[in-house]
């Protein structure tokens, strides 16, 4: 079904009964929705317009924020200096994940997500590396010989982000002042956006970054989409299973979760796991064979 180049701003819920409809354009229209959103199976499509022509709605606004790189490079340092404008002389290593939000001057909403980088928990960042994300490479500048590691930071990430921008944060400048990344050896490859120099401790260039990633959040893709109101009741509602340290749920609670606030339609749920799982809300893995159940 072509019904693109038409200047739409509505579609009549009769589409859904297209019970064989396998693919719909709906570029170029008048629909307040990212690019990737026209890769969708086309009754998800359809579901999802649907939503927004019948609810309130509001502009999404959030998005990921992935901290990566080797154990003690800084990451957590970093965090707590765009977060919470503070240095930790005796911060411990993280271990895990460490999740926390922030909403930047930019009107954006980050969840922020601290990785541990001691070698044996490498293999399980893939599980919560998504796309649609803004990923942190943190190298410490007291490190001279460290291609090989950034080369399998930068790969891990490739693969499993679709090619998500990446800033390069070369920590620690104030031990090594001739530290300088080599940008153009690495950019043809992957999609570093900019590099920041910088010194948690000392607090050096800590308002270069933020801006940085000020810049570049705003430029993620789908982080402006329109989202109907009832949608971010649910989220909101998840966010409390967070705060009350309840770390996972069973599908059937989030499908009761959606029933509550009237998203009743399976195409609007899965939908909606879609973009949390983007956002950092929640990890789903709907596209895992072994995950996914």
């Amino acid at each position: 079904l072509e019904l693109s180049n038409n200047k739409l701003k509505t579609i009549p819920s009769s589409l859904l009964e297209l019970k064989n409809l396998n693919r719909i354009s709906l570029q170029n229209n008048k629909f307040n929705i990212s690019e990737e959103f026209y890769l969708k199976d086309p009754i998800k499509q359809i579901t999802y317009l649907l939503a927004l022509q019948n609810n309130n709605n509001r502009a999404l606004n959030e998005a990921k924020l992935l901290v990566v790189g080797d154990e003690r490079v800084g990451k957590t340092s970093i965090i707590n200096r765009l977060v919470q404008q503070n240095y930790d002389t005796n911060q411990t290593t993280t271990e895990g994940i460490d999740i926390l939000n922030y909403k930047f001057a930019n009107g954006i909403k980050l969840n922020i997500w601290d990785f541990a980088g001691q070698e044996i928990t490498h293999q399980t960042h893939q599980f919560f590396l998504s796309r649609r994300s803004l990923y942190l490479l943190v190298i410490d500048a007291q490190k001279e010989d460290i291609d090989s590691a950034i080369y399998n930071w930068l790969n891990v990430i490739k693969t499993n982000s679709e090619n998500s921008p990446i800033i390069i944060v070369v920590n620690k400048i104030d031990r090594n002042r001739s530290f300088s990344f080599d940008i153009n050896r690495y950019q043809k490859d992957f999609n570093i956006v900019e590099v920041c120099y910088i010194s948690a401790e000392q607090e050096e260039n800590i308002e270069v970054l933020i801006e940085t990633i000020n810049k570049e959040s705003r430029n993620l893709e789908g982080v402006s989409d329109i989202i109907p109101s009832e949608w971010f009741k649910i989220k909101d509602e998840l966010e409390k299973f967070a705060d009350n340290n309840q770390d996972f749920i069973e599908k059937s609670a989030f499908e009761t979760l959606c029933e509550k606030y009237g998203v009743i339609d399976e195409n609007s749920q899965d939908t909606l796991l879609t973009i949390l799982n983007q956002i950092g809300t929640i990890v789903t893995y709907e596209n895992h064979s072994r995950l996914n159940m």
